[in-house]
């Protein structure tokens, strides 16, 4: 259902723009369809929410958070038990939060009309990305007094985890812009007509992809029991990467805008909308097996615009 009142709306407004809709309220004798074409373009900052995903990273990094207060603890009662001589213990983690910020710009083609009402065609594109970090380092002073294999020694461990994704979602999209009040003689009714309500839809579609790494150290120095020097070393690394496909789907707007006529060529606008969009996103080509699958991710959100139109 939601897809064919989208494709209806998008028909809709291409018949607006190339002038083949007349009624009784909107001919194109009366409104001069062609006399105001304009090209414009301009940035895009707009919050999805990707919910979904987000809250999964979260829900990872909570547990790698209890999960360190839980050694905080057990390392400080190591230490009050006299098992080591001293010990230092940092930890930090860094996790997204929804909605996630996004930035990216528009361009395409407005029809303006003679009483004020507006249709216009555009592409878009967003880019949407987050990341996640995680890392602790430990560094332990061990008591040697009760050990028999050596007779000082210390030990550093440091864990690295770094989550990150990108997504570029584009848009092919149709909206039809209505001002909330004609020009009148008196000066706030003029204001006014500067404000509009916009109603529109598109087609989404996009890409990305999702990297996650382990990283970890381990150094064990000191003396043993016998005088002599060691230094046992060890590192691992390991990265795991997938390709993500946003399939392509309809979505809504409405919201509102303000635009400005700077001179007869030139046109300043602003916009507020909401975007309704769900998408499928279809994790691929990983080189771990439980990297692929697909999830029904939350698109939706404020999205804000602005930028200059010119007139022909």
């Amino acid at each position: 259902m939601k897809k064919i009142i989208i494709i209806s709306v998008i028909t809709l407004l291409m018949v607006v723009m190339s002038g083949g809709f007349e009624s009784e309220v909107i001919a194109s004798e009366q409104w001069g369809l062609w006399d105001n074409l304009e090209i414009y373009g301009g940035p895009i900052y707009s919050r999805p929410a990707v919910s979904e995903f987000v809250g999964e990273i979260e829900e990872v990094f909570e547990l790698v958070e209890e999960g360190e207060e839980l050694r905080d603890e057990l390392l400080e009662e190591n230490f009050e038990a006299g098992l080591y001589n001293d010990y230092d213990f940092d930890y930090n983690t860094e996790k997204p939060e929804s909605p996630v910020g996004s930035f990216g710009f528009q361009v395409g083609l407005s029809n303006r009309l003679t009483e004020g009402y507006q249709a216009k065609v555009n592409y878009s594109m967003m880019n949407i990305g987050f990341s996640a970090r995680g890392e602790n380092e430990i560094w332990i002073d061990f008591d040697t007094e009760d050990e028999d294999d050596f007779n000082e020694a210390e030990l550093d461990f440091t864990n690295e985890l770094d989550i990150d994704v990108n997504m570029r979602l584009h848009g092919a999209e149709a909206e039809f812009s209505i001002p909330l009040l004609m020009r009148g003689e008196r000066d706030v009714v003029n204001i006014l007509s500067h404000f509009t309500l916009n109603i529109g839809a598109g087609y989404y579609w996009g890409s990305g992809d999702y990297e996650v790494s382990f990283y970890e150290y381990e150094r064990f120095t000191g003396e043993d029991a016998d005088g002599e020097e060691f230094d046992e070393e060890e590192e691992d690394e390991d990265d795991y990467s997938a390709e993500i496909e946003l399939e392509g789907t309809g979505g809504l707007n409405i919201g509102g805008g303000f635009n400005y006529e700077i001179d007869n060529n030139i046109l300043f606008f602003a916009d507020i909308n909401y975007r309704y969009l769900e998408m499928d996103m279809d994790f691929s080509n990983s080189n771990q097996e439980d990297l692929n699958g697909v999830i029904n991710e939350d698109f939706s959100g404020l999205e804000f615009k602005a930028g200059f139109g010119y007139s022909f």
